[in-house]
């Protein structure tokens, strides 16, 4: 804390990820064992803290390996009132990319009202938007940078219009990109008018067995190629504001020890953006319910001081989902997204 810090003992590196990873698939796969591995889970990390520390409502966190996997939000805390009391209800996290991020705090939100958003991209012949432009033999297949294309066409994202574009009345300006235009050409041009929020709402893609090498797919270019973002693409592209890759599992990636997570968030954060939201498993194509509400409670008018943090802001929009009730309120749904940045 401000005022000084203290150590506390953990278990060994290996009861830990063991304990990580079961308690992850239980929320991934909405199991009636959550609450008890979500109660287990948080009093190996955090139920040693004296109440002035678990106390504070914004924690800002420097996760190890097998850490920064779990779903921190889902953990079960203890607590009067309606049960389970999931750490969300009680607390905003924000994972900072390594320690040393606490040395150099971003300068003030300086934000322009613009919105920019790519969804729904053409991603196969079969879609009737695919105009078939001078394609080849192969059309839509994908081909990752340095190897040869694999047989396969990816399915339409329907949905993620829908979310954007819902996201998008959020704000004061927006820029949409989707169909055709959900290319890297016209996305750059979209980036130079420095917008507040980039959201992209695409397939996250990967090689087997290297999780840092993640692609961001665009829409097939007029050759049928798939357009894809790659990670060293994406820190030329310039973005400074809020990230928010709303794909499957755009949050995974390599921890190393030092540095931090890899992959696409470090990519973004590298590259200038001030956070990025990002999710730890698969997304459903859906209306995106729970990050309008991120938007909107981030765009809510200050009460007299500044604008909400990033991890505030997607804290308060859990709750929502977690009142709410229905499908929307179990933690499968609500806790696979977190903030990962400098603000």
């Amino acid at each position: 804390s401000a005022g000084g810090f203290r150590l506390y003992p953990l278990p060994g590196r290996a009861e830990l990820a063991r304990a990580a990873e079961v308690f992850r698939e239980c929320v991934r796969t909405d199991s009636p064992e959550t609450e008890s591995q979500g109660r287990r889970l948080f009093g190996m990390l955090f139920g040693q803290l004296d109440p002035r520390f678990r106390g504070k409502p914004d924690w800002l966190l420097v996760l190890d390996d097998g850490i920064f996997d779990i779903p921190l939000g889902a953990l079960v805390a203890p607590g009067p009132g309606r049960q389970p009391a999931y750490l969300a209800e009680s607390h905003s996290m924000r994972i900072l990319p390594a320690a040393a991020a606490l040395l150099d705090p971003p300068p003030p939100r300086e934000g322009n009202g613009l919105f920019v958003g790519v969804a729904d991209p053409i991603y196969n012949r079969a879609d009737p938007r695919w105009n078939n432009r001078g394609a080849f033999a192969f059309p839509g297949l994908l081909r990752f940078p340095d190897s040869d294309p694999a047989p396969i066409e990816l399915p339409r994202l329907a949905g993620s219009g829908r979310e954007v574009q819902a996201c998008a009345s959020s704000w004061e300006r927006s820029v949409v990109l989707q169909g055709e235009s959900a290319t890297l050409e016209i996305l750059q041009r979209a980036l130079a008018s420095n917008p507040e929020v980039l959201h992209l709402a695409t397939h996250i893609l990967r090689k087997a067995g290297n999780a840092d090498e993640a692609y961001i797919a665009l829409s097939l270019r007029p050759g049928g190629e798939l357009d894809m973002l790659t990670p060293s693409a994406v820190a030329p592209l310039g973005a400074r504001g809020l990230v928010v890759l709303n794909g499957c599992g755009s949050g995974q990636g390599r921890a190393v020890e030092g540095a931090g997570l890899l992959g696409l968030t470090r990519a973004w954060l590298l590259g200038g953006a001030r956070a990025v939201v990002a999710t730890h498993w698969p997304v459903t194509d859906e209306a995106g319910d729970l990050l309008r509400a991120f938007y909107r409670e981030l765009r809510r008018p200050p009460d007299g001081g500044a604008q909400p943090a990033y991890a505030a802001a997607l804290s308060q929009a859990q709750r929502e989902m977690i009142a709410a009730g229905g499908w929307r309120s179990r933690p499968a749904y609500w806790a696979r997204y977190f903030v990962v940045g400098k603000e």
